[in-house]
């Protein structure tokens, strides 16, 4: 579930894929959107705090891209195929000059679109990646990613989770490992006992991830 009910689950057909975004609305009427891109081992419901303080003024639209949350696995993960789908969920949604949100993984295929459609977008605000990644900043992902990624039960992987990170309440952080670990579809349902494992995405680096049952 996500921090408020209101928020409405869609799904729309991008580049041959079933994508799944959360379309959060507003109470003012020209309200502008405001599209938010996650990062590499999340998903569209990171961005529900954000949401609930900006909904106010935009509408937030948050996209679960390739491979991750609900959205349909693909074979292929390379950059410009995030790019791709921007501009395809761009153009279904007839967005204009919006404002345009992106964290890591997200945050490299935010300032790509932009740079190739800076028409369409009026503010572009990218969060923890640069241009040129840096090799300490590259080290710390793939140490990241040789840690523990098996878990016997949904607390173990929250326990992990608050390890890893101190600062969210214990509120938020279930909330979002509720629907990090939580099966939503059917190309997600490969139960092993009761074993919950981080599913690594193919492609590139930051071709993302996510923990659910395998």
């Amino acid at each position: 579930m996500t921090l408020d009910t209101q928020v409405l689950d869609k799904t729309i057909s991008l580049n041959g894929l079933r994508f799944h975004y959360l379309d959060w609305g507003s109470p003012a009427p020209d309200a502008q959107a405001m599209v938010c891109l996650h990062g590499f081992t999340s998903h569209a419901h990171s961005w529900d705090g954000l949401a609930e303080a900006m909904r106010e003024k935009y509408r937030v639209l948050a996209l679960d891209q390739r491979g991750h949350g609900q959205t349909e696995w693909a074979t292929d993960y390379h950059p410009q195929r995030r790019v791709e789908d921007m501009e395809a969920f761009v153009a279904a949604l007839g967005l204009d000059r919006f404002v345009l949100v992106g964290l890591s993984m997200g945050g490299r295929a935010a300032f790509h679109y932009a740079a190739q459609h800076p028409e369409t977008v009026e503010r572009l605000v990218i969060v923890d990646i640069a241009p040129e990644g840096s090799p300490a900043g590259m080290g710390r992902i793939n140490d990241g990613l040789r840690l523990q990624d098996v878990f016997d039960d949904p607390e173990e992987a929250f326990q992990v989770a608050r390890r890893a990170n101190a600062r969210p309440p214990d509120d938020a952080l279930r909330v979002l490992w509720t629907q990090d670990v939580g099966v939503h579809t059917a190309h997600e349902q490969r139960r092993r006992g009761d074993v919950f494992q981080r599913r690594p995405i193919g492609g590139d680096l930051l071709g993302g991830g996510r923990y659910a049952r395998p």
